[in-house]
């Protein structure tokens, strides 16, 4: 009696894995001949689903193999997903969850307390199901982790020269800093902060030669339009943003930032900073006095025909280097890195 009704209940348990493994290849054959576009790594993805599918579907024939089957796609669908979706949390988890689910769950049940005339040990059946869970922690930690941020990561840190802080944020993949003058961003660690970039730049000169650094550069006053294109042309700067300062009718401080488009073959900085004070009454800007260009950021590269250069430009009140430490400290090799600039607060002519 024992044994009709294990096998009842072993045969109900094929069954629906079968009519699962069809839901599976329909799901997945409507992904085929859809005209969505694969994301990293699917191929791959929907043929192990794909297998999955058909040896679910095979259960009632196969019994107890369908679930060793399934069970070794399930640990191929882990070591796919964990690779390919190692760069975003959010995937990496949602992926070995369903896996998991889908395949993994499945599997241990048809190996567990399938109809099949040939007995297993149940000791070897939790071993399987204990070595898949291992499988998938194993890969979550190992190729997975360095892609989760750290609690760290959401908060602001000091850097160990004391001289800025950072915070930084993952997002899809891709890392953001923003780089802050330390304490309060008074006078005193301004002006330490640029001293400690003084500094970095004559090591970087010595020791980073030919690499390439992002940097945010301050000028001591507002400089024209030709005057910064001429100087950011001397020293090899790939300008990516201009910003100009000045004052609106009612004599308020103002700034307006200027985005380069590197594919744009008829980039004209003097037209473009005219182009940005509005013409409309109604709007705060209207009608306001430029005094010029105050700050760039950009690429360049490390040499004395570049940050050297710069260094050396009375015209240049800091070239920051910050970007090269911060991405050291945090580990990565690329970032969008945000840098602070004084130039707020400092003179900009007659109004």
């Amino acid at each position: 009696m024992k044994k009709s009704a294990s096998f009842s209940v072993g045969k109900f348990l094929q069954i629906t894995v079968a009519g699962w493994g069809g839901f599976l290849i329909l799901l997945n054959g409507l992904l085929l001949f859809s005209d969505e576009d694969l994301i990293s790594g699917g191929a791959w993805l929907l043929a192990i689903s794909l297998a999955a599918g058909v040896g679910f579907l095979l259960a009632p024939w196969l019994h107890r193999r369908s679930g060793y089957l399934a069970l070794a796609l399930a640990g191929l669908w882990v070591l796919v997903v964990a690779w390919f979706r190692r760069d975003d949390a959010t995937l990496l988890v949602w992926g070995l969850v369903w896996g998991g689910i889908a395949y993994g769950a499945p599997a241990a049940l048809l190996i567990l307390f399938s109809r099949d005339d040939r007995p297993l040990r149940k000791a070897w059946g939790w071993v399987l199901v204990a070595g898949l869970l291992a499988l998938v922690a194993a890969m979550a930690l190992f190729l997975g982790a360095g892609s989760l941020p750290s609690p760290a990561d959401s908060f602001s840190s000091v850097a160990p020269s004391g001289n800025f802080q950072y915070a930084v944020l993952h997002e899809h993949g891709s890392v953001k800093i923003d780089v802050t003058f330390n304490d309060n961003g008074g006078q005193a660690d301004v002006q330490r902060y640029v001293q400690v970039n003084m500094a970095r730049a004559q090591a970087l000169l010595q020791s980073a030669a030919g690499e390439r650094l992002w940097t945010t550069i301050t000028f001591t006053k507002p400089l024209t339009a030709q005057e910064v294109e001429q100087l950011l042309k001397d020293a090899g700067v790939e300008a990516a943003s201009y910003t100009q300062v000045g004052w609106t009718a009612t004599g308020q401080r103002m700034a307006s930032t200027i985005f380069r488009d590197p594919v744009a073959p008829d980039f004209n900085l003097k037209q473009l900073a005219q182009d940005a004070i509005s013409s409309d009454p109604a709007t705060p800007d209207y009608d306001a006095r430029m005094a010029g260009f105050m700050v760039v950021d950009g690429v360049m590269t490390i040499s004395e025909q570049g940050l050297g250069r710069l260094l050396a430009d009375p015209r240049v009140y800091l070239a920051d280097t910050t970007a090269y430490e911060v991405q050291k400290l945090v580990g990565v090799t690329e970032a969008a890195v945000h840098l602070p600039t004084p130039f707020w607060n400092m003179d900009w002519g007659a109004e």
